[in-house]
């Protein structure tokens, strides 16, 4: 076999090894509030969000007086995201303050 053979070979077993290498899984939006796939915060499955995952969390008229844990990590270009999705007329969960 000659230098030029190994070369050969050894670029279609690198090429082989990138194709075989899987692929990140696809983000999922974990939707929170009324009429939604998750009435309350806690029934977020916390403990199995994967890097790009996002919890959204809609607003609603009685405040979320939940608590909860983030025990997974994403990575710098695929971040966990939790955010507050604002109502129709602008204000978001978050914004919600109890006094």
């Amino acid at each position: 076999m000659t230098r030029r053979d190994v070369r050969g070979v050894a670029a279609l077993l690198a090429a082989a090894i990138a194709l075989l290498r899987p692929l990140p899984a696809a983000a999922v939006d974990y939707v929170v509030g009324p009429g939604m796939p998750y009435a309350s915060v806690g029934d977020v499955p916390w403990e199995s969000l994967e890097p790009g995952d996002n919890v959204l969390i809609h607003w609603r008229p009685e405040p979320y007086r939940e608590k909860w844990v983030i025990c997974r990590r994403g990575t710098p270009e695929r971040p966990i995201a939790v955010r507050g999705v604002p109502r129709p007329g602008g204000r978001s969960a978050r914004q919600r303050v109890e006094r």
